[in-house]
C-alpha cells in the first residue's frame, strides 16, 4: 500500500513522456502480510531479512499438512497446504493486513482449504462410486425441483464479474 502514490506518480510521468497512457498501467495493492509465529505477529520486511517467500511458506504449511492431519502422500500434502494457503490469503481480501497463521490455516474445522477440500473429496468419492455403479446424478423425478447448491451457483458468473472488476 506504501507504494500506491509512487506508483501513481510513474504512471503518470510515462503517460507525459509518451511510454504509455496513464489508464494502460495498474497497480494491485494489498495489505501486509504478517506471519505468526509461536503466537506472535511477527511482521515480514526485506531490510531486516527476515522475508517469508511463498514456496518456503508452502513448505511449512506441507510440513505441517504432513504432521497434523497424519498425511504421508507427499503430493497430496502439496495440495492440502497449497489450498490451505490459497484460501488463507484470499479470505481476508487484498487489501486487509493480516497475520498468516499455520494453525489456522490448517484447521479443519472451518474457514480453511482443508476444511473445503475434504467435502470435495468425499463429494467427489461418491460420485466416483455412483458412475461405476451405473447411477447418474439428479435430483430425484421432479424435473423443477432445484438443489440447494443450484441456488447458491446461479450467481455464479456474476461474482466472477465482480471479482474481476475489483481484483478481488
Amino acid at each position: 500500500p506504501e507504494q500506491s502514490l509512487a506508483l501513481r506518480q510513474l504512471f503518470r510521468v510515462c503517460d507525459q513522456l509518451g511510454i504509455g497512457n496513464e489508464s494502460d498501467y495498474t497497480h494491485l495493492a494489498y495489505g501486509y502480510m504478517s506471519i505468526m509465529r509461536n503466537g506472535e505477529v511477527e511482521k515480514m520486511s526485506s531490510r531486516l531479512g527476515n522475508v517469508i517467500f511463498i514456496d518456503d511458506l508452502v513448505d511449512m504449511v506441507k510440513s505441517v499438512a504432513i504432521t497434523k492431519l497424519r498425511e504421508a502422500d507427499e503430493s497430496l500434502a502439496e495440495t492440502i497446504a497449497l489450498g490451505a494457503v490459497k484460501f488463507a490469503i484470499l479470505f481476508t481480501g487484498r487489501l486487509t493486513d493480516t497475520a498468516f497463521d499455520i494453525d489456522r490455516a490448517t484447521n479443519l474445522d472451518g474457514d480453511s482449504g482443508p476444511y473445503l477440500q475434504y467435502p470435495h473429496a468425499r463429494i467427489s468419492s461418491i460420485a466416483e462410486k455412483a458412475a461405476e455403479q451405473g447411477i447418474a446424478p439428479g435430483y430425484g423425478d421432479a424435473s423443477d425441483e432445484v438443489s440447494p447448491l443450484e441456488r447458491i451457483l446461479y450467481r455464479f458468473p456474476e461474482v466472477v464479474e465482480s471479482a474481476l472488476g475489483e481484483y478481488a
